[in-house]
């Protein structure tokens, strides 16, 4: 197999290098990422993002998530520095509410992306595998972890102070901060929305340049938050002009090149 047919390969598996992942790196990750998931694991990933990330093992258990996580991508990285994904789903409330394909499918976007270090858009990418148009725009209200569990911790001592003051009859100042978790969500729908405009502005761009119909959300996958921010406020043509740029120096845009612009 040449070059140009493993990294066609290796893109229908969703293994892409990273923004700054060196060259040996990535094919020491891609000739160890082995085939553990069955296909219907991925059926979504395959029709939304072009891609089976057979790789990543999925696991059901309840350990190591907080109450109200539902399910959580873990991402290890071995001696060598070459890092792997794999998913945890727990059977709970949370995770009853939505489909397990739903659910996986999110999961994996965060697996795939396993060598990215960019939040403004990855929950955006992955609340796009949802059937429900709310969950698409409003469910990536928190971009990382630590802003959920700051948000619910922060709001449950608020409100436990409250009913403190309201027992005991004295004063800890938590009537003045009741409400004040409503200025944080305030803050976040204000990004969010933000947010999705310049992320819709790139798919469109996007639509407008890649060889086939319907690949924008496969490129974003693959992009960073700087590209997808650039290509809102690009033309065609200067997107084509980076494309073609990009790819003499890097592998990652060869491989998006060969896929989705060539």
């Amino acid at each position: 197999m040449n070059i140009k047919e493993n990294l066609l390969d290796l893109n229908d598996r969703g293994i892409f290098p990273g923004p700054s992942e060196q060259r040996d790196q990535f094919l020491k990750r891609a000739s160890a990422a082995k085939e553990v998931t069955a296909q219907e694991n991925l059926n979504v990933t395959q029709e939304i993002f072009s891609a089976s990330p057979d790789w990543v093992n999925i696991h059901f258990k309840k350990k190591g998530l907080l109450p109200w996580e539902g399910a959580a991508t873990w991402i290890e990285e071995n001696l060598e520095g070459i890092r792997s994904a794999s998913i945890q789903i727990k059977s709970s409330f949370v995770t009853r509410l939505y489909p397990q394909a739903e659910v996986i499918a999110h999961e994996m976007v965060h697996a795939m992306r396993l060598m990215f270090e960019e939040d403004r858009f990855e929950e955006i990418l992955a609340f796009r595998t949802s059937k429900s148009r709310f969950r698409r725009y409003f469910g990536p209200l928190f971009t990382r972890p630590s802003e959920t569990k700051g948000f619910v911790i922060g709001m449950l001592c608020i409100w436990l102070s409250y009913w403190i003051e309201c027992i005991f009859d004295f004063s800890l100042g938590a009537k003045y901060l009741l409400w004040s978790p409503m200025l944080f969500l305030g803050w976040g729908i204000w990004r969010l929305v933000h947010s999705q405009k310049v992320f819709s502005l790139a798919l469109n761009h996007l639509e407008k340049v890649t060889k086939k119909p319907g690949k924008s959300l496969a490129v974003a996958l693959r992009l960073t938050d700087r590209e997808i921010k650039q290509f809102a406020n690009s033309s065609p043509e200067e997107m084509l002009i980076f494309a073609e740029k990009e790819r003499e120096d890097s592998l990652r845009w060869a491989q998006l090149f060969l896929a989705y612009f060539d």
